[in-house]
């Protein structure tokens, strides 16, 4: 039988507590409607999210993997719920956010690093 290191009992722990947190802040967005959500905001925190998996995830890394993965995936969520919820606001920020984000990726392909990005 394969024992569990603590790395991994505190990554999945980490994911599952992540999860959790965004319990209240789903129901002030769906029950409440005291949140009011940036569609563009989630959007690229979603991007960013992925981003940061995939170049966690190619760098073998897979006993704390959850956390990231569920940084990803909670944007994800908010996103989605920005469709239905939020507001649809552009800023230029935003735009530098996404152009740096794809900067990254272009890093990541060009050096074959992730952790440069």
């Amino acid at each position: 039988m394969k024992s569990i290191s603590y790395h991994e009992v505190f990554g999945y722990a980490s994911g599952i507590l992540m999860l959790l947190g965004m319990v209240p802040y789903v129901r002030s967005i769906v029950s409440t409607k005291e949140t009011i959500l940036n569609q563009s905001s989630w959007l690229i925190w979603m991007v960013i999210g992925f981003i940061n998996f995939f170049a966690y995830r190619s760098s073998g890394e897979k006993e704390t993997i959850w956390l990231v993965l569920v940084g990803a995936v909670n944007p994800s969520i908010l996103f989605f719920l920005s469709l239905r919820y939020g507001t649809r606001v552009w800023l230029k920020s935003d735009t530098v956010c996404i152009l740096l984000a794809i900067a990254s990726l272009v890093v990541w392909k060009i050096s074959s690093n992730p952790v440069l990005t």
